[in-house]
């Protein structure tokens, strides 16, 4: 089993890999369990979570365009071909073909085009990467329950507790007839969750 849990710098622009290599389709939830950060000092609030600020969206010359500067962003590849935005919740799968590591960043100006770029941040995320069976196996609390189909459950196709709870059940029988040949057998499966942006890398 890889590395669970890691400590994303602000100011660390690139390649922070985790351990996780994402078997074709194969499907983790990230989520923020603590810590804040911030990209721009000169933009407040000067300490926000994973979400990002709402007060600034990314240009074309960030990360991630488009999202909050400051959001948490998953890339697969090195370089990446594929990037998610992850914020303080989200899925992350696999690439259809290939075996990839994830690596994770802050979106900012990646090649400090219109200002400093990362060196100017400071703060850091303290981020878990799960399976994604494995995180719906926890899901016991309604309330909790509740909590993700808000989050992420309605980018799934998941709109109620029941199917919440159908879900849970066919991840579950599905992992009965799973071997541990590898780190990341036990979250291939089929990807719920909206197209990533695609880069020309």
């Amino acid at each position: 089993m890889p590395q669970t849990q890691f400590t994303i710098q602000a100011n660390a622009k690139g390649t922070k890999l985790t351990d996780w290599i994402l078997e074709p389709k194969a499907k983790v939830v990230i989520r923020r369990i603590g810590q804040k950060w911030t990209s721009n000092p000169n933009v407040p609030p000067h300490d926000y979570d994973a979400n990002g600020n709402p007060n600034y969206t990314a240009s074309n010359c960030y990360l991630y365009p488009g999202a909050f500067e400051g959001c948490l962003i998953a890339c697969l590849g090195n370089p990446a071909t594929s990037k998610w935005k992850v914020g303080n919740m989200g899925i992350v799968e696999g690439d259809p073909l290939l075996s990839q590591p994830l690596w994770l960043a802050c979106n900012d100006d990646w090649d400090a085009v219109g200002g400093f770029g990362y060196t100017d941040n400071h703060g850091a995320l303290t981020i878990e990467v799960i399976p994604y069976t494995q995180f719906l196996q926890e899901l016991q609390d309604e309330s909790i329950m509740q909590t993700f189909i808000d989050e992420l459950g309605r980018h799934a196709g998941i709109n109620s507790i029941e199917q919440l709870n159908e879900e849970i059940k066919n991840m579950s029988d599905k992992l009965l007839g799973l071997s541990s040949e590898s780190s990341t057998i036990h979250v291939d499966q089929v990807v719920h969750n909206a197209a990533p942006i695609q880069t020309d890398s």
